[in-house]
């Protein structure tokens, strides 16, 4: 049996919180469901009270496209 090769094409995630933008910090862990494919990421937010950084989960699928 044939096994077609895929591209990942990722959209990077934002997260908005109290006017401030946090690019995707790192990956924590993937994982498949029903073929389809999730990263999930640790956002560092910075809490301008407490001065410091807490992680927030956020969630993004994955685009499979066959490979040319």
């Amino acid at each position: 049996i044939d096994t077609p090769t895929y591209l990942l094409h990722l959209t990077p995630i934002t997260n908005y919180h109290n006017g401030i933008t946090s690019k995707v910090d790192h990956v924590l862990s993937m994982s498949t469901i029903t073929h389809t494919f999730y990263l999930y990421f640790a956002v560092p937010i910075f809490r301008r009270k407490e001065h410091q950084f807490i992680s927030t989960l956020q969630r993004a699928t994955i685009e499979l496209r066959p490979a040319v």
